[in-house]
């Protein structure tokens, strides 16, 4: 019998977790992240590539610099930032 999935609710409670309006804690669970080992949640959505910060979240902003870094260079070469809603988005760039 496969196991099942702990509540939103007790999820928030296990890692003292609390709704903020500039990031997406909903999207977090659904996607199956946990906190690391210093409390903090991802960025984006490694499989969707949807942010989970919003735009006005305190550290977007590294974010944003990676992607524009030597580091995330060929990253930017193949995607986009959609910033036209509230939680940005990476899309591939067209050809």
């Amino acid at each position: 019998m496969p196991k099942q999935k702990m509540s939103y609710d007790d999820w928030k409670k296990k890692y003292n977790l609390k709704e903020s309006s500039d990031y997406n804690l909903k999207g977090a669970y659904s996607a199956g992240y946990t906190p690391d080992s210093k409390g903090h949640l991802p960025t984006v959505n490694d499989k969707t590539g949807e942010f989970l910060k919003s735009r006005n979240h305190p550290t977007i902003g590294k974010e944003i610099d990676w992607y524009n870094s030597k580091a995330g260079a060929s990253f930017k070469a193949k995607n986009e930032i959609d910033s036209s809603g509230k939680y940005w988005k990476y899309v591939p760039k067209r050809k």
